[in-house]
């Protein structure tokens, strides 16, 4: 795996340190009774701990309802220290949303464009494709190879592709058994945390100066997108304090949606 070099923004040392400290001394939380026996338990309790991942205001995590967009902003904001909002925010973002700080958080660091309309769609479940991209943006990833060896390459989204290449190289992602990747599918909150946990162990290693992740980090990717539980319909809880989603369904598979478009995420 090539080691991450580039950030959008680098969290300080003294962040790091701290987030460690936390991580060390803070006693493992009682998983969440939606959780316990789950195949994405462990990293979901590796992010939790790390006060990445929060769950619901009954302590649940939903882990096989589809993410939304802004639940999904929200968790990489937390994840990676971007906490700058900008002067501004997407037009269908209003103020007294849960999420309105996130999303202009995010626009301000980048990783969120909005659709050909500038709109964010926070309510929206957020697809695979789109999951790659803003990972790949954070953490500055460009592809080595031209082939992602996915066999069903042929439907990524132009917009995708590199993106796609670049984090299944670095081992973030690695696809289904059957060997497909299913870039327009709504991606879980499980398999969000997972790939997350798995960066996150990567960058762990990468400030101790360690050659290998904690044992429980990175489940299978066979586990995490191919085994899971059937999504529930309907939109997650707001991880991070807010208010149900229940605004948005999965099974749409995000075709269409205006950002599918040139402009991606």
């Amino acid at each position: 795996m090539r080691k991450i070099t580039k950030l959008l923004r680098r969290p300080s040392a003294l962040a790091i340190a701290c987030c460690l400290l936390v991580a060390t001394l803070a006693p493992i939380a009682a998983l969440a009774e939606d959780i316990s026996g789950h195949w994405a338990a462990a990293d979901i309790a590796f992010l939790t701990e790390r006060a990445i991942v929060r769950g619901d205001g009954n302590g649940n995590i939903n882990p096989d309802i589809d993410i939304t967009r802004a639940e999904f902003v929200a968790i990489v904001n937390r994840a990676f220290g971007f906490d700058e909002t900008g002067d501004g925010n997407f037009p269908d973002v209003g103020p007294g949303e849960w999420y309105y700080d996130d999303m202009s958080i995010a626009k301000k660091a980048g990783f969120i464009l909005g659709d050909g309309d500038g709109n964010a769609n926070p309510a929206m479940p957020i697809i695979r494709a789109e999951v790659a991209v803003i990972f790949a943006r954070v953490l500055g990833l460009e592809p080595v190879s031209g082939a992602s060896g996915f066999d069903d390459s042929g439907s990524f989204p132009d917009w995708s592709v590199d993106a796609i290449i670049a984090m299944t190289e670095n081992g973030f992602i690695k696809g289904y058994p059957d060997n497909t990747f299913g870039p327009s599918s709504d991606i879980t909150r499980a398999e969000a945390f997972t790939i997350l946990a798995r960066i996150i162990a990567e960058r762990e290693m990468e400030t101790r100066g360690e050659e290998e992740a904690p044992a429980d980090v990175g489940t299978p990717e066979e586990e995490e997108e191919g085994t899971s539980p059937t999504p529930t319909p309907g939109g997650g809880t707001a991880d991070g304090g807010g208010t149900a989603d229940n605004g948005g369904g999965g099974g749409g598979g995000g075709s269409h949606r205006a950002e599918n478009s040139h402009k991606g995420p």
